[in-house]
């Protein structure tokens, strides 16, 4: 669930791999293993991570985060303030 957040967020963020492992000082490849749920992390990277997505950590591990993002995203979109990804 975690690295699943991570990844929407930087995707709607319009922020790459390489920018979010250099906020949060990891190796990109490393953000990736992490997003895909391939690595587990802990308490001093996931709060790396929601810093270097300016966000709290709570709100990364939220389960009903996926829903939150996206109804955030429609309502600014709604309002011309950014441009929401469009899904596949």
């Amino acid at each position: 669930m975690f690295g699943r957040n991570v990844r929407l967020t930087r995707i709607a963020q319009n922020q790459s791999l390489h920018d979010i492992a250099a906020k949060a000082e990891i190796d990109w490849s490393y953000l990736g293993q992490i997003e895909r749920g391939e690595r587990s992390v802990g308490l001093d990277l996931m709060d790396a991570l929601a810093k270097a997505l300016e966000l709290e950590l709570f709100e990364l591990l939220r389960p009903d985060y996926e829903q939150s993002l996206t109804t955030d995203l429609n309502f600014q979109a709604d309002n011309n303030e950014v441009s929401a990804p469009t899904q596949p």
